[in-house]
């Protein structure tokens, strides 16, 4: 009996988990129906990133071509300690937005950059070192959806 009560509470919890297996959950819901071509000289994985947003994406007949130039990450200290240790980190994540139209004329260029503050445990090297990574990823995921909001508001 007891194994029968848990082989069916497995069932009621797995079938009503809404635990979703891979990809990325669609940030905006694209409403717009421009089609954009990704210069191969922009960031590689911004293509995947469009994909995943829902942007229409096609090397043969689009509206926009994209360029993502300049692509950099900095780390600079913006605060010490008393004993000159370093405290706090500003972590930034920087790139050139270029789009042009189809018929080959600049229509926006633009610097687009995110930034986040980063506190630093020397007491606590490794977690520091972790959540710098942690916070890194999150720092170039918003530049991405920084540039995917600058393509989703052209007419």
């Amino acid at each position: 009996m007891k194994k029968l009560n848990f082989l069916f509470l497995i069932i009621i919890f797995s079938t009503s988990c809404s635990y979703k297996l891979g990809g990325l959950e669609t940030i905006f819901e694209n409403t717009s129906s421009n089609v954009f071509h990704i210069k191969e000289s922009s960031i590689t994985e911004f293509k995947q990133f469009l994909l995943n947003a829902d942007v229409n994406v096609s090397s043969d007949k689009y509206n926009y071509l994209i360029e993502i130039l300049n692509f950099k990450r900095e780390k600079i200290t913006i605060s010490t300690t008393s004993k000159a240790k370093v405290n706090e980190y500003r972590i930034i994540s920087s790139a050139r937005l270029v789009i042009y139209d189809k018929e080959g004329n600049q229509i926006l260029s633009k610097d687009v950059s995110f930034f986040k503050d980063h506190k630093f445990s020397s007491s606590a090297i490794t977690s520091s070192v972790n959540e710098e990574k942690i916070i890194t990823e999150e720092v170039d995921e918003n530049l991405k959806i920084n540039i995917l909001s600058h393509l989703l508001s052209l007419n």
